[in-house]
């Protein structure tokens, strides 16, 4: 057993975990699937409830404590053995880290958390409840405190932890009403206001300035057919992204059971050329390499925006929800980011931001340090790395934990040296500058997490269904037009 990180033991000292998993792990079937998809979020849903009062911190603990057994249960004895679904594995054991970590957190919250509907009389307690359990992002959900007794025996630090973020929350959320805009119509049919704001919609204060606010008033049969729109836009683009890199990488980025150095086997096994057939213009390898990069964080934005408007349709669509509930997209338009800050800090899902945050500054706190430790961004990212490491362990092949790791760190580290310029500049990283900054230094530090990815047969996933009735999907069908006319390789 090495304590190190290789190539055999990708884990190190806790690969014994992984080799675990993956000798004795049951397949995930139509018969036991609940475990894994049901049984652990029940103690959730009904620690969410008991969230909503005063007094119910110790049994919020022992249910808890049984959510925690049962996602180690569910997503420790069981996984997608087919290696096309490996992929799955990964959203999974993420998803359930980040569950884990809720159920602490819940577990020593020490006041209620006060649902803005509810308040307003807008939404029952049990739909309030399945809110806590997946708005992440905690849109408009005020203060979080957390009580913990390590905190509260030394006078030094605080017996309680405000997160409050940036900036300080209203003592209780809200829903607000804003008078008299100026309305116009929007392309799809929805009422834009000029002064940026939504009539009777979640306040955006101050602290949730990173969110992508909705500036359109949508009725419910708007906001559905905007959620079905975008859904079927994303299902389309992620499909025929995955089709193509299967059909042009299947021996090495496309390989189901991984291939070391896919990337370097990739680039000197295809040629590509642009219009093939007609205008035959070679596109040289170092662009061929860029739009490699960009593919696979393409892929992941188009899948999660796919999940988040196929949620979104449901909870909308059903009438559970409130529309402006969902109209808080999940991304706001990460190609516009002009510093690494913005782009990681705004513009890219929120989703973690939460948890990242909070469990930094316990850390910080454990040791004495402030808040505002020019420790803080790097640690969240190493918490980043670690999410992302960590959630890989039931998969198989498993991607590289080094290079993933350096890859969230070097984002860490880009964000402190642009706090680091402000300081000594007085200036931000901004503008067009600092989209040359953040492109130049992500694409560079990319093809650390992109290597590790594809070499453990990522690009291979089956993320949409291979094929519907009649053997075709929306990626076969512009599979054929796309290499005949626009790229293809020799």
């Amino acid at each position: 057993m090495s304590f190190l990180l290789t190539y055999e033991e990708p884990y190190g000292f806790l690969n014994f975990i992984h080799t675990y998993i993956i000798q004795h792990a049951k397949p995930i079937t139509s018969s036991n699937w609940p475990s894994v998809f049901i049984l652990p979020f029940i103690p959730l849903g009904i620690q969410t409830l008991l969230l909503q009062f005063q007094g119910t911190r110790l049994l919020r603990a022992a249910l808890g404590a049984l959510g925690l057994y049962l996602v180690g249960h569910g997503c420790g004895l069981h996984r997608f053995v087919e290696p096309e679904y490996n992929a799955f594995n990964n959203g999974l054991g993420i998803a359930m880290l980040h569950i884990s970590a809720k159920y602490v957190e819940y577990s020593f919250t020490s006041k209620p958390i006060i649902d803005p509907y509810f308040a307003a009389g807008r939404r029952g307690r049990i739909v309030a409840a399945i809110d806590l359990a997946i708005n992440s992002r905690m849109v408009g959900l005020g203060q979080t405190y957390i009580d913990l007794p390590r905190f509260e025996q030394d006078p030094r630090l605080d017996s309680e932890l405000k997160l409050e973020s940036e900036a300080k929350l209203d003592s209780e959320p809200r829903l607000e009403q804003q008078s008299k805009p100026k309305l116009t119509q929007d392309a799809d049919g929805g009422v834009r206001t000029s002064n940026g704001s939504v009539p009777q919609r979640l306040s955006p204060t101050k602290a949730e300035k990173w969110l992508p606010y909705p500036t359109v008033h949508r009725t419910r049969p708007q906001a559905i057919f905007r959620h079905f729109r975008n859904m079927v836009i994303h299902y389309i683009v992620l499909d025929t992204l995955l089709v193509l890199l299967r059909q042009w990488g299947s021996e090495t980025i496309g390989n189901l059971h991984g291939c070391p150095n896919s990337i370097p086997k990739f680039l000197s096994s295809n040629t590509f050329y642009f219009f093939p057939g007609t205008l035959n213009i070679l596109a040289p390898k170092m662009l061929v390499l860029i739009v490699m990069l960009l593919s696979l964080a393409i892929g992941v934005w188009q899948g999660l925006l796919l999940g988040y408007h196929s949620f979104a349709l449901v909870a909308v669509g059903s009438g559970v929800y409130e529309v402006e509930a969902w109209e808080v997209d999940f991304m706001d338009a990460p190609w516009k980011g002009d510093s690494l800050l913005d782009l990681w800090g705004r513009r890219w899902h929120q989703l973690f931001r939460h948890t990242f945050l909070i469990t930094s500054i316990l850390i910080l706190k454990a040791f004495r340090q402030p808040p505002n430790s020019p420790f803080l961004l790097p640690l969240i990212f190493f918490l980043s790395g670690a999410l992302h490491a960590l959630g890989q362990i039931t998969m198989d092949p498993v991607p590289s934990i080094l290079p993933l790791l350096a890859f969230f760190l070097a984002s860490g580290v880009g964000c402190a040296l642009e706090v680091a310029f402000k300081k000594v500049s007085g200036k931000r990283v901004g503008g067009w500058s600092g989209k040359v900054w953040v492109w130049t230094y992500m694409l560079v530090t990319a093809r650390l997490a992109c290597g590790s990815w594809f070499d453990s047969g990522l690009a291979a996933a089956r993320l949409t269904p291979v094929e519907v009735p009649g053997g075709w999907t929306p990626g076969n069908l512009l599979m054929g037009p796309i290499t005949k006319w626009i790229i293809n390789t020799s």
